[in-house]
C-alpha cells in the first residue's frame, strides 16, 4: 500500500476538513431543551425510565443535517462544531446569557455536580480546593472512559439487543409479587428497550433526511438545462450516494452490518449515541482495526470496494472524529483508538486496516482519534517501522504500549487472560476491557507532591496556611529520614482516604441520577445481571486514581536524604523555611537540590528504587479499598494538563522546583532533570513496578530534536531505542519529534503553525490551541539527541 505522505486526499475530504476548521464552536441547546422537556413530563417516574425517555426524546427531536460530500452521517449537535449542553450533569453553559430561561431555572440545584458538591464534607472540600485529592469522574459529569461493545452492535444490531432485554423482562415480570421479584431489574430492562428503540428511530430519521435530499437533487436536475452535463453528472452521483446513505441508515444500527460502509456507519451512530447519553470524556473507539477488518477484507476481496473507496471512507470517519467537539474545533475529547496487539497465542494482529488508520492520521494531521499502538514481542516489523515513520512526522502519534507488561498487570488484578489480551486504551493511557469494564478509569486524583509538602509543614498548606492534612509533627522535631517517611505515608493515606470518600459519594449520586441504559446494553453482564453500569453491572470494575508529581516527590526525598540527613547542609527547620520562602534568599540550596542531587531518570539505582518505594504507598493503599460498585482501585499517571494546574497549588518542592510551577508531566524525569541522555531516562522508567503500581496506565514523555531524527539513520536509532525500552519493561512511551526553535516560533507566530500537533501528557493537541502555561511546560522538557 502506498504511504500516507504520498497517498492522495480526495477533494471531498479536503472540503469537509476546511469547512470544519473554519467553523466556530458555540453552545447548542437543542439537546438540553429536549432533555428538560422530557424530565418535566416524567416527574415522579423511576430515574432510569426518565433517563431513557429523555434519550429517546433527543433521538427523535434533535435537528439533523447531512454535510455536502460526506458518506458517514451523525452529529451530537444541531450545527457543525456545535457544543451540546448537558444540564442534568453540571451548569456548564447554563449561566451563559444565551441559555433558554426554562432550562436554567429547571436545573438550578438539581445537577449532579451540585448534588455531589453539597454532599461533600468540609475536609474533602478543603483538600480538593487545593488539588490535593478528589475531583473524581462522576462528580460533575458522566463517567466516559469506556469502550463499549461496538462489535456487538455491528454484528447483532439493536433489534437483537431489544429482544434480549425483552426476554429477560418477560421472565422478571413472571416473578412479580414473589420473593424473587426484582423491581430494579425490571426498570433497568425497560430503560434499555426504550433507549435502544430510540437509537433505531434516530437512524431512520437520517435515512428520511438522506432520501429527502436525494429527492431535492432529482427535482433540481429536472429543472436544469440539459447542456450542463458535468454538473448533471455530479448531481446524479451525489443523489446516488444519498440513496445509499438512506439504505445504510435503514439497516444499521437496527440490524447486523453487511459491509464496511454499514459497519462504519453503525460504529459512528453508536459512538455518537454514547456521547449524547452522558457528558463523559474519553469514550473511546477500542480496537477498531479488529472489529472492522472482516468487512474491510471481504469488501476488497469481492470488489465491492476499491482500496481508494475504502481509504475515502476511513478519511471520512476521521473527519467525523474531529467533528465531535466539546470545548472547540481541534480540541480533543480523548477518543482513543487502539491499533495492533496480539491474540491469545501471541500472534500479531495488525492488518491492512491498521496501516490505513496510521496513514489517515499522518495524511490529515488530526489529533483525533488519538492513536495508540500495542507493541509485543512478535509485532510485524513493517507495521512497527510505519509507526516510527509516523512518529518522526512530529505529531506525537501513535502512543506506544507494551503488551508484555499491560496484559500480566491486568491478569494480576483480576482480569481473565483471554479478556486482558483484548484490552484497548481509553482516554490517555488507561487499559480497559472493551465491552466488559465499568467506565471509571479517572476515579479520583492524588497529588503526592502536595502530600510531601504537608509532611514538611505538619499538615498545613504552604500556599494558604490552611490545615488540609493530618498533624504529623513539625519537621523541626524530625530525627531522621524515617520520621519524614512516616509523616509522608500518613499524609498520602489520609488524602487517599478522602479520595475514596469522594468516589463513594459521587457513585451513590450516580446510582440515583446518572443511569446510562443505552451504554449499559453494550457492556457485558449488565443485561444478564439486570443492572446498569452505575450499579456495577459490568464484568470488570477497576476504578483508577490519577497520581500527580511522583518524580518531584522522589527527587525531593533524594535531596532531603542527601543534604539534610547525610551531609547536614541544612536542618529540618531550615529546609521548611527554605520551601516556605520559595527559595527567596536561598538560591544556593535550590541549585544544590536541583543540580547536585541524584535524580530520577538518569539510570541511578538509588533514585529508581526510592521511586518504587514511594509509588507503593498509594498503590498498596488503594488496592485494599472497595468502591461503591465493589471494584478495587488501581493507580495511574495521566496528567493531561492538570500537572500544570495542580502545580499552581503546590508549594516549592525540595527538588528545586519553585512554588506554582508545573509538576512532572508523567512518570519520567522532572522537566530538565534527565541529564544522562535518553537511554538512561528510559532505563529508569523501565525499572518502575508497572505490574503492581501503575495498572491504570502511565505516561512517559520524551522529546527528540527533529533535526536529529531526520539526519542519517535517525529513524532507525529511534526504532532501536524504543524497542529496547519495551524489552526492558517500559509500559508506555509517547514521543515528540520537534525542535525547541519550532515551538518558540509557533508561540510567537501561531497563524503559521496551525497544523503543528504535539504530545502533551497522554494526548496530542494542536500546539497553538494550548494555553501559554502548557506551551511553556512543553518547551521546558529536555530535548534529547538520538
Amino acid at each position: 500500500m502506498t504511504k500516507a505522505d504520498v497517498r492522495e486526499i480526495p477533494a471531498r475530504i479536503v472540503q469537509l476538513k476546511d469547512e470544519l476548521f473554519a467553523a466556530s464552536t458555540q453552545p447548542c441547546y437543542e439537546r438540553a431543551t429536549l432533555v428538560t422537556c422530557s424530565y418535566r413530563a416524567s416527574e415522579g417516574e423511576h430515574y432510569a425510565i426518565r433517563r431513557a425517555k429523555a434519550m429517546r426524546a433527543v433521538f427523535n427531536g434533535m435537528p439533523l443535517f447531512i454535510r455536502e460530500g460526506e458518506l458517514i452521517v451523525g452529529q451530537r449537535a444541531a450545527v457543525l462544531a456545535g457544543r451540546s449542553v448537558y444540564p442534568e450533569y453540571n451548569r456548564t453553559d447554563l449561566d451563559d446569557p444565551s441559555t433558554p430561561k426554562e432550562i436554567r431555572e429547571y436545573w438550578r440545584g438539581k445537577t449532579i455536580s451540585e448534588v455531589v458538591g453539597n454532599a461533600y464534607p468540609e475536609r474533602l472540600v478543603l483538600a480538593e480546593s487545593e488539588m490535593a485529592c478528589g475531583y473524581v469522574t462522576g462528580s460533575g459529569s458522566g463517567y466516559g472512559h469506556v469502550v463499549v461493545d461496538y462489535d456487538k452492535a455491528i454484528t447483532r444490531g439493536f433489534r437483537s439487543i431489544i429482544a434480549e432485554a425483552e426476554t429477560m423482562l418477560s421472565m422478571e415480570r413472571s416473578r412479580e409479587g414473589t420473593a424473587e421479584a426484582d423491581p430494579e431489574g425490571v426498570t433497568f430492562l425497560q430503560a434499555v428497550v426504550i433507549s435502544a428503540t430510540g437509537i433505531i428511530e434516530w437512524a431512520n430519521r437520517y435515512a428520511n433526511l438522506a432520501e429527502k435530499l436525494a429527492e431535492n437533487i432529482a427535482e433540481n436536475m429536472a429543472r436544469k438545462e440539459a447542456e450542463n452535463v458535468a454538473q448533471s453528472e455530479l448531481d446524479s452521483s451525489r443523489r446516488n450516494e444519498l440513496l445509499r446513505i438512506a439504505e445504510t441508515c435503514r439497516r444499521v444500527p437496527a440490524e447486523p452490518a453487511r459491509n464496511l460502509t454499514e459497519a462504519i456507519q453503525c460504529f459512528w451512530f453508536v459512538h455518537m449515541a454514547m456521547h449524547l447519553e452522558q457528558y463523559g470524556w474519553s469514550i473511546s473507539a477500542g480496537r477498531l482495526d479488529q472489529y472492522l477488518f472482516p468487512y474491510f477484507e471481504a469488501d476488497l476481496a469481492s470488489g465491492a470496494l476499491s482500496t481508494e473507496e475504502a481509504w475515502t471512507l476511513v478519511l471520512n470517519l476521521w473527519v467525523k472524529f474531529m467533528e465531535n467537539v466539546h470545548d472547540g474545533v481541534k480540541e480533543t475529547v480523548f477518543q482513543n483508538l487502539t491499533l495492533g496487539g496480539q491474540d491469545g497465542d501471541g500472534k500479531d494482529q495488525s492488518n491492512a486496516l491498521s496501516r490505513m488508520c496510521l496513514d489517515a492520521t499522518v495524511a490529515l494531521r488530526f489529533n483525533q482519534p488519538a492513536l495508540s499502538l500495542r507493541w509485543h514481542e512478535h509485532i510485524d516489523p513493517d507495521f512497527w517501522e510505519q509507526a516510527m515513520q509516523a512518529i518522526a512526522g512530529g505529531m506525537g502519534l501513535p502512543a506506544l504500549f507494551n503488551d508484555e507488561i499491560i496484559i500480566p498487570a491486568l491478569v494480576s488484578h483480576g482480569v481473565d487472560r483471554k479478556d486482558a489480551v483484548g484490552y484497548a486504551l481509553v482516554g490517555c493511557v488507561e487499559a480497559s476491557i472493551p465491552g466488559k469494564q465499568q467506565g471509571m478509569t479517572a476515579g479520583g486524583h492524588l497529588n503526592c507532591a502536595k502530600a510531601l509538602e504537608l509532611a514538611l509543614n505538619d499538615g498545613r498548606s504552604m500556599i494558604t496556611g490552611r490545615q488540609i492534612g493530618l498533624q504529623t509533627g513539625e519537621p523541626g522535631n524530625f530525627k531522621g529520614f524515617d520520621d519524614l517517611w512516616s509523616a509522608y505515608v500518613s499524609q498520602v493515606e489520609y488524602l487517599s482516604g478522602l479520595n475514596v470518600l469522594a468516589t463513594h459519594i459521587s457513585g451513590e449520586m450516580q446510582k440515583q441520577f446518572g443511569y446510562c441504559p443505552l451504554m449499559s446494553s453494550l457492556l457485558e453482564d449488565c443485561i444478564t445481571r439486570k443492572r446498569d453500569m452505575v450499579y456495577g453491572g459490568t464484568r470488570y470494575n477497576l476504578p483508577g486514581v490519577g497520581v500527580f508529581g511522583p518524580s518531584n516527590t522522589c527527587d525531593g526525598m533524594m535531596a532531603i536524604r542527601k543534604w539534610v540527613c547525610e551531609k547536614e547542609r541544612l536542618t529540618w527547620k531550615e529546609l521548611q523555611q527554605v520551601l516556605l520562602d520559595d527559595f527567596a534568599g536561598h538560591e544556593e540550596f535550590r541549585l544544590l537540590f536541583a543540580r547536585k542531587t541524584p535524580r530520577f531518570g538518569n539510570d541511578i539505582l538509588e533514585a529508581d528504587e526510592l521511586y518504587n518505594r514511594i509509588t507503593a504507598v498509594h498503590a498498596d493503599f488503594f488496592w485494599k479499598q472497595v468502591d461503591s460498585r465493589n471494584g478495587r482501585y488501581t493507580c495511574g499517571v495521566w496528567p493531561v494538563t492538570t500537572h500544570v494546574g495542580s502545580g499552581n497549588w503546590t508549594a516549592a518542592t525540595p527538588d528545586g522546583r519553585h512554588k506554582g510551577m508545573p509538576l512532572v508531566d508523567g512518570v519520567g524525569a522532572c522537566q530538565g532533570a534527565d541529564r544522562n541522555g535518553p537511554t538512561a531516562l528510559l532505563k529508569s522508567v523501565a525499572r518502575l513496578n508497572n505490574k503492581d503500581h501503575w495498572t491504570a496506565g502511565n505516561t512517559c514523555n520524551i522529546k527528540f530534536s527533529a533535526s536529529g531524527i531526520h539526519t542519517g539513520d535517525g529513524i532507525g536509532r529511534l526504532r532501536d531505542l524504543t524497542t529496547a525500552f519495551m524489552k526492558l519493561g517500559g509500559q508506555e512511551l509517547q514521543i515528540n519529534v520537534v525542535d525547541a526553535q519550532t515551538l518558540a516560533s509557533a508561540m510567537e507566530h501561531p497563524q503559521e503553525y496551525e497544523d503543528l500537533v504535539v504530545r502533551v501528557a497522554g494526548f496530542s493537541a494542536y500546539f497553538t490551541k494550548l494555553s501559554r502555561s502548557v506551551q511553556e511546560e512543553i518547551m521546558s522538557r529536555m530535548e534529547q539527541a538520538v
